[in-house]
């Protein structure tokens, strides 16, 4: 812990707010605050104590007497840092206090902040939480906070001399936080041993749960398992053959479906062809109406048109008539409005002006009564003040009477409760002497009855200690036994655990290639039979393709000779057709007349016939021709599919019996490599004789790792019993070392009370000199009471002065007070005159004004009468202003319907054109496209969707068509002639189910044993883990035990405190050696107090209390830095800081030389010292120095300056 700033106001002598930086002060390591007797030196140290423990050590009741005379407040701001393990921390407390009383004060609020980089983090903002984080966060309490680390004026030397042996230790035990190994570590092990003993209850249930899962267990359930693995192969063998052959009938069976439901769904579209010439001839009226569509679009418009300029025509020319007879009425009613604004304005503007005048004194009428109410409510409050103060200061001055006789009567009484300075001295004197013989003779009966202990503990503890080597020895030689039954099994091993592995490995790799070539062996053998049957398919579908090549020859030259047929009877009737148009010609000639081919009037060589019956026989025979080359199409059309389709099955056969036969030579291949890979003596074997070979090799391996493992089991059991022997000796030797640390301790114990002993019977009888020196005459049993009287008497005196000056301060008051009243009734009396002469001139102005306005309202309110002018006025102007905008607005609208008027005739015509444009247009249009009306027309348009629907389905029908053809002829294809009844089917799918059932029967044995084989694997390894836990744990419980009976009590912590007080009294021992030119050393005596031992006088030891002043103060600082160096907050964080209040003024020059040095030499040791002294020698020696300047007589507090050498 390190100061890092402290801010305090209002703290005794400390007015205004006053900052120390320990920061600079620290940097040279010592430091000092000086400054004049009462200038407020051990306030500092006040106020950091006052800031963390809420408490000021040498105030009454920690905060009675500490505010400043002048102040209301007190502040108190400390930041320091701890050195944590993961870095400085820093914080800030805060406390602020308000004065209650004369001398008392209140908290008013308290904050403890974390600083960090990013920011303050509060931890607690209220009074006791602040307490308890501060106690936890240093893990000191106040009191020793100020016996260790700031010591105060009076609590230098209370560690040393003052405290109880037990408090010290119970100190100790804070401060080096040594309560762990007390009752927290005794809970540990307590909590551990009864962990210890559930594990062990624990592992017994599990061991009994676990059942049998001995090694004979296992071997019986692993032969079970091999004989159903075999079952389980065979099965699953005749399962997959099964299996094949299902598969194989299924599918034949499926595509035989199939084959049914597409010949039936082709029947169904062959008899939906009516339908679907009815919707082609529905989408060809839909495409010619669709021609149409525009002009009838066209013409509908323009009927509407027309209809729509002829309504509108009428009704502009009704509303111009309504408008013309409105425009004439608007332009009377504005003449008439006109007059009437004329006639009434001036009389009402003249009206308006009085009334304005009218409403303006009024207003200021009601000012001035406002102002006469305020004046009389004035004077009225004026005269009861007056009132008032006549009667206070009656009152003060009789009060003030009676407190003088109080103060007179105080005095007497004061003066008769003061106590003799002689007899308040012997007293005192002599009680402390009285304290000081009463607590020697208390050691010295104390010493006697330790020393007595000790011996009877000192003779049991050796006792035990010889009962502790005789157990060691006993548990070694047994654990040495153990050890060499060890030894003698190593000897034995059947194999390592290396070749066992490696065998087990290799058995594996067997096991894999033996089976890899069996499922070889039996596919080469299938793929074989396959290879052959898919060559005769390929033989077979090539034969079929070549007869199909044939067929289409021979139908592409019937459908040749077709066409050259029709072509032949198509030029024969062309020819035929030109005679008997000729014919036709020649008979409409006429003699004379002009020949409608070349113009001529002579016709010498008309046709003489027509030849219409040979023309008859000629397209008839050309229709037959037709037919007959339609059908050869056909034919080779068919031809042709049965060519592609037989092309195609050529190739999936010649692909499929390739395919096959790869299949074939990559089997041979793979089966090559796997007999590679098998041992050079077993490649040429059979699968049969390679599966007897395996299971020899099983056979040998299982016997040399049952060999291993029951040698494995004794060697486990033997290292078992080591390791309960090692337990063992191990407790042993914990148990010998605790027996004999115990007995040495009860030896040095034992001694230590002989000393102790001694010296309290030495230190008694001197009390007991120095007590009857200090008494006279005073008996012993009076002493105590005399002190209690003159208490009682100091007591009342204290309360009788503190009751006189507040008595005399009341007077003071009271004349301060008589003086105010008497010059504020003066005042009052000026102020009641001036208010009653305002109050007269106010009330006459108000009647001047109420006068004027009755006479221009007769008694009615003003602004009544205005607002009604007013209104006059603005109706006659608004009925003007209408009239007018009427009269504009009439006019305007008949303006308007007349150009609307000549719009509509104009509209009117154009309709009329547009409309016999398009039925003209229309009619042409329904000729053109073969529609008789206009509605047939229109009944015949479509919608695009609908057409689209009707399209797709003509498509999807012609698609669906060819879709299922191919299909069906796939189908033909695939089944090649293969069927099978629905009785085979069955019949194979029974035969299946048989399998299947087989098969999950020895599959489900085979994992029933193979789960309970893994199971007792499982249990068996977890039995032999529990059995040695279970040794472990029980080895584990007789030590905890054997801790536990060490632990009972607080022996331990005493020990551990002790041991702790022995080391900081030997550091204290060594520095009081330099302090004192090695002449004094510091002990520990056994009841945990101090002595001092004298090495100048041959090395005698006598107690603390003898040494002087001087002496005193260098033995507790000794003590003092002894013990701030080895201080661990929260056992820890270093303490890094230390201030000293006391003892420089008691020694000489050249030991305050050698504890100045020593302190120097201390900035070594990271720790910071600080000292509050007013030896000027001391001051011109420190590199640092905190100067206080004292109070002022002018009220100013005391002020701090830092001064750097």
């Amino acid at each position: 812990m390190r100061p890092i700033s402290l801010k305090l106001a209002g703290l005794q002598s400390f007015r205004e707010p006053q900052v120390v930086d320990f920061e600079k002060l620290c940097q040279a390591g010592l430091f000092g605050i000086f400054g004049p007797t009462g200038s407020g030196k051990s306030t500092v140290l006040d106020a950091i104590t006052l800031a963390l423990y809420d408490k000021v050590e040498r105030a009454p009741h920690g905060k009675q007497g500490i505010i400043n005379h002048a102040e209301d407040r007190i502040l108190v701001e400390f930041t320091f840092e701890i050195n944590h393990p993961e870095g400085r921390r820093r914080y800030r407390v805060e406390r602020l206090y308000r004065r209650s009383g004369e001398n008392t004060v209140n908290s008013k609020s308290a904050r403890l902040i974390e600083i960090a980089d990013g920011g303050e983090k509060p931890l607690a903002s209220e009074k006791k939480r602040v307490d308890e984080e501060i106690e936890a966060l240093l893990g000191l309490t106040a009191d020793d906070f100020t016996r260790a680390v700031v010591l105060p004026q009076g609590k230098f030397d209370e560690f040393l001399k003052k405290i109880k042996p037990l408090e010290r230790r119970r100190m100790l035990e804070r401060l080096f936080g040594l309560t762990e190994y007390g009752d927290r570590l005794r809970q540990k092990v307590d909590s551990r041993l009864g962990s210890a003993v559930n594990l062990l209850a624990s592992l017994q249930g599990e061991l009994d749960g676990l059942g049998d899962a001995s090694d004979q267990a296992l071997e019986t359930s692993r032969k079970k398992l091999e004989e159903l693995a075999l079952l389980a192969d065979t099965a699953s063998a005749l399962m997959r053959q099964a299996e094949q052959d299902s598969r194989e009938m299924e599918q034949i069976w499926s595509w035989q479906e199939d084959k049914e439901k597409v010949d039936r769904l082709l029947q169904n579209l062959q008899e939906r062809e009516p339908e679907i010439e009815a919707l082609r001839v529905k989408l060809d009226a839909a495409q010619r109406a669709g021609k149409l569509l525009p002009y009838l679009r066209e013409t509908d418009e323009a009927e509407k048109s027309y209809v729509d300029a002829r309504l509108n025509h009428t009704g502009i020319t009704e509303r111009l008539g309504l408008a013309a007879q409105a425009a004439e009425a608007a332009e009377s009613a504005y003449n008439a409005a006109r007059l009437q604004r004329q006639s009434e304005e001036p009389g009402l503007l003249e009206k308006k002006a009085w009334l304005a005048r009218a409403l303006e004194l009024e207003k200021q009428a009601g000012e001035l009564k406002d102002e006469v109410s305020r004046a009389a409510g004035d004077l009225i409050v004026l005269e009861g003040d007056k009132e008032n103060s006549a009667a206070s200061l009656l009152k003060l001055q009789s009060n003030r009477i009676g407190l003088e006789q109080d103060i007179l009567r105080l005095k007497g009484e004061i003066e008769r409760s003061r106590v003799d300075p002689a007899r308040r001295k012997r007293a005192h004197l002599s009680l402390l002497a009285l304290q000081k013989w009463q607590g020697a003779d208390k050691e010295r009966q104390l010493a006697s009855s330790g020393r007595q202990i000790k011996e009877e503990l000192l003779a049991q503890k050796r006792i035990e200690l010889a009962g502790a080597q005789a157990a060691l020895q006993k548990d070694l030689a047994v654990m040495e036994e153990e050890q060499a039954r060890e030894r003698r099994q190593m000897e034995i091993c059947p194999t390592d655990g290396a070749t066992l592995q490696r065998s087990l490995r290799e058995l594996d790799s067997l096991r894999f290639q033996t089976v890899a070539i069996a499922t070889l062996h039996k596919a080469i053998e299938e793929a074989s039979a396959l290879s052959i049957n898919r060559n005769d398919l390929f033989e077979a579908a090539r034969e079929a393709a070549s007869r199909t090549g044939e067929s289409l020859a021979e139908a592409v030259k019937l459908r040749a000779e077709a066409r050259e047929m029709v072509q032949a009877l198509e030029e024969r009737i062309d020819g035929q057709r030109l005679r008997n148009m000729a014919f036709h010609l020649a008979r409409s000639l006429e003699s004379g007349a002009a020949c409608p081919v070349c113009g001529s009037k002579d016709h010498p060589a008309p046709a003489a016939t027509g030849g219409a019956e040979d023309l008859h026989v000629l397209e008839k025979d050309l229709g037959n021709a037709l037919a007959g080359a339609e059908k050869t199409q056909q034919v080779l059309e068919r031809i042709q599919r049965e060519e592609s389709a037989g092309t195609e099955k050529l190739n999936s056969a010649r692909s499929s019996a390739r395919e096959a036969l790869d299949r074939l030579d990559t089997l041979k291949a793979e089966m090559d490599s796997a007999r590679g890979k098998l041992p050079a003596e077993l490649i040429g074997l059979p699968p049969e004789d390679l599966a007897r070979e395996l299971a020899n090799r099983e056979s040998d391996l299982i016997n040399l790792r049952r060999g291993l493992e029951e040698w494995q089991k004794k060697l486990q059991e033997i290292r078992l019993s080591i390791k309960a022997s090692e337990s063992a000796c191990n407790s042993a030797e914990v148990a010998l070392a605790g027996a004999r640390s115990a007995c040495l301790g009860a030896e040095s114990a034992w001694r230590e009370a002989c000393d102790r002993e001694q010296s309290a019977g030495a230190g008694a009888g001197k009390y007991l000199a120095d007590l009857n020196s200090a008494r006279r005459d005073l008996p012993v049993d009076m002493i105590e009471e005399e002190q209690r009287q003159i208490d009682l008497l100091d007591g009342q005196r204290s309360g009788l002065e503190k009751e006189l000056a507040s008595l005399e301060e009341r007077v003071l008051k009271a004349g301060l007070e008589a003086d105010t009243l008497t010059a504020r009734d003066s005042d009052l009396s000026v102020r009641i005159y001036k208010k009653q002469s305002d109050l007269t001139s106010l009330q006459v102005q108000l009647q001047q004004k109420e006068g004027e306005i009755i006479a221009i309202t007769g008694g009615q309110p003003a602004g009544d009468l205005l607002v009604r002018a007013e209104s006059s006025l603005r109706e006659l102007l608004v009925s003007e202003e209408q009239a007018i905008e009427k009269k504009k607005a009439a006019s305007e609208a008949k303006g308007l319907l007349e150009q609307a008027l000549a719009a509509a005739d104009n509209a009117l015509s154009t309709a009329q054109k547009r409309l016999d444009t398009g039925l003209s247009r229309l009619n042409e249009s329904l000729d053109k496209l073969r529609f008789v009306t206009r509605r047939e027309a229109g009944e015949a348009i479509l919608g695009d969707h609908e057409q689209l629907g009707m399209r797709h389905c003509v498509e999807d029908h012609l698609r669906e068509g060819a879709r299922l053809a191919g299909i069906s002829r796939s189908l033909e294809e695939k089944l090649a002639g293969r069927n099978t009844t629905p009785e085979e089917w069955q019949s194979c799918r029974e035969r299946l189910d048989i399998a299947r059932q087989e098969q999950d029967k020895a599959l489900t044995a085979r994992g029933a044993a193979a789960a309970e084989y893994d199971k007792l694997i499982g249990n068996n390894s977890r039995w032999r883990d529990l059995n040695l836990r279970a040794a472990e744990e029980g080895s584990l419980k007789e030590r905890l035990g054997i801790l536990r009976d060490l632990l009972r009590g607080n022996a331990f912590v005493d020990f551990l405190a002790e041991e702790q007080l022995m080391r900081v009294a030997g550091d204290a021992s060594a520095r009081l050696g330099q302090l004192t030119k090695h002449r004094y050393a510091l002990e520990v005596d056994s009841e945990g107090g101090f002595i001092i031992r004298d090495e100048a006088n041959g090395g005698v030891r006598r107690p603390v209390s003898t040494l002087s002043g001087g002496e005193t103060f260098v033995a507790s600082l000794a003590l003092a830095l002894a013990l701030s160096a080895q201080i661990q907050l929260k056992g820890r964080y270093p303490l890094e800081f230390f201030f000293l209040d006391e003892g420089f003024g008691t020694l000489d020059p050249d030991l305050l030389e050698v504890v100045v040095s020593t302190l120097e030499r201390l900035r070594l040791e990271h720790l910071n010292i600080g000292i509050i002294s007013h030896v000027p020698d001391l001051k011109n020696r420190l590199p640092r120095r905190l100067v206080i300047e004292p109070a002022g007589a002018s009220g100013t507090g005391s002020k701090l300056t830092l001064e750097m050498a």
